[in-house]
């Protein structure tokens, strides 16, 4: 039943951060209703006008829309899988090791294209001990075709 009560409710409802399906759901109506109640608050010439709640409910639905759009769009991102003191604690151990990239990524189960996309990272003290160990295991034909600078 459509009363005054029942519309500020379902607006109360709807602003205290819960959406118009679970609005529906909580009053027993339907979406369509419960839409058609948030614009009965804005029609000037409706007994139900208030057009504060109106405008507390569209901003409240903003909010929700937005939060649950970046939330989306969060789905399925990561961050780096090897942080800069993993990489260097790798660089460490290859070079006194004398592992070779290829040695590296099996020894820390790291896939050889994120290994030498962090290790490319560093800085140039690390990138210089790196490429000689890349020059030491080419020359010892270590790195079987896969090295360190490629």
């Amino acid at each position: 039943m459509k009363d005054q009560k029942t519309i500020q409710e379902i607006a109360n409802y709807i602003i205290d951060n819960h959406t118009i399906s679970e609005a529906s759901s909580k009053f027993h109506v339907s979406e369509r209703t419960v839409q058609n109640y948030i614009k009965e608050l804005n029609i000037k010439s409706s007994r139900f006008y208030n057009s504060n709640l109106y405008d507390k409910v569209r901003l409240s639905q903003k909010k929700m829309s937005l939060l649950k759009a970046k939330q989306g769009g969060e789905i399925g991102k990561r961050g780096p899988s090897t942080s800069e003191f993993d990489l260097e604690e790798i660089a460490r151990v290859m070079i006194d090791e004398r592992l070779s990239l290829s040695m590296a990524s099996k020894f820390f189960s790291v896939p050889i294209s994120t290994l030498y996309d962090g290790l490319k990272r560093l800085d140039d003290v690390w990138q210089i001990e790196l490429e000689k160990l890349y020059e030491e295991n080419k020359s010892l034909n270590q790195f079987n075709g896969i090295g360190y600078f490629r």
